[in-house]
């Protein structure tokens, strides 16, 4: 109908799977290729803990240019660098993390909300991408993506991304 034609252009009505979102979202940051999902990387016997099987990547096709995805790289690093992103709350202080927060309505006149947040660190070289959905939350962060699933995500990440060894830049870091 004509209300859905006019709330698609800003993302309402429009339902997606956090697997579709994530691999979408991972298209725009690692030079614009679509690759199929899959959860398993590596199968291993049991007993010898041998890989017996690897998954390997799958390019679907080829989504945007490499120029395209580098922009969106930049774009997406200022929505967390920056003071006034809004997903700031997603920053930690070495890591150059990049993100999208989201907020939507559940449905019409249903009062419900979904917030949400998806990002990759580090931006330079993308090694993790994250998806944090909250359903209709309520409390202190209120309902939008950038005040209560973007923390949840930096917090995550915050314990990843050490874990990975992935180290800390050393200088201070700059916004883009």
């Amino acid at each position: 109908n004509e209300l859905e034609q006019a709330t698609t252009c800003f993302g309402q009505g429009i339902s997606v799977t956090a697997i579709q979102l994530i691999t979408a979202f991972c298209s725009l940051i690692n030079g614009g290729y679509l690759y199929k999902p899959h959860v398993v990387k590596d199968i291993k016997s049991s007993h010898l803990n041998e890989i017996v099987e690897t998954k390997n990547k799958e390019v679907v096709r080829k989504v945007i240019s490499k120029e395209t995805s580098d922009t969106m790289k930049t774009i997406l690093e200022g929505v967390v660098s920056s003071p006034t992103g809004s997903g700031k709350n997603a920053y930690i202080q070495g890591y150059r993390i990049g993100g999208k927060t989201g907020t939507s309505e559940d449905g019409v006149n249903t009062g419900k909300r979904i917030a949400s947040f998806v990002g990759v660190a580090d931006i330079k070289d993308p090694e993790v991408a994250i998806i944090v959905i909250l359903y209709n939350p309520t409390g202190e962060g209120g309902h939008q993506g950038g005040a209560v699933a973007a923390p949840l995500a930096g917090q995550i990440l915050g314990e990843v991304l050490p874990y990975l060894e992935i180290t800390r830049e050393k200088e201070e870091y700059k916004e883009v």
